[in-house]
């Protein structure tokens, strides 16, 4: 399943990314909203995980341009804010919010789960 990843922390985005890739996924990992919009555009991923909270956009604005674009998929809202209000991202339509880092050993399962609901 293609995955891509954008987090604002490149560090961050290369651990989530390698855990992916590890775990059988083709996975891009981009620390830049424009660039991983781009990357998005040409490498159509069944999901993408995303930061919500990045210096040049919000991971909810990110959702939104992408379904603007038509982009169908799957989309996982990460945030180390543990006061975020689920409930503003959830009613967006965005299913799944994980909070990191303690979430980050649900990602995987959460991913063999997607993968198996578009078999």
């Amino acid at each position: 399943m293609k995955v891509l990843v954008l987090d604002d922390e490149p560090d961050m985005g290369m651990i989530i990314g390698h855990m992916v890739r590890k775990s059988g996924h083709e996975v891009r990992v981009h620390d830049e909203a424009n660039e991983a919009f781009e990357s998005a555009h040409e490498f159509r991923p069944a999901v993408v995980i995303c930061d919500r909270n990045m210096p040049q956009t919000t991971g909810m604005d990110f959702y939104l341009r992408l379904k603007e674009h038509g982009w169908k998929g799957a989309f996982v809202i990460l945030t180390g804010d543990i006061t975020s209000d689920v409930d503003e991202i959830t009613n967006l339509g965005i299913k799944h919010v994980l909070f990191k880092p303690q979430d980050l050993s649900r990602i995987i399962p959460l991913l063999n789960e997607l993968q198996l609901a578009n078999t």
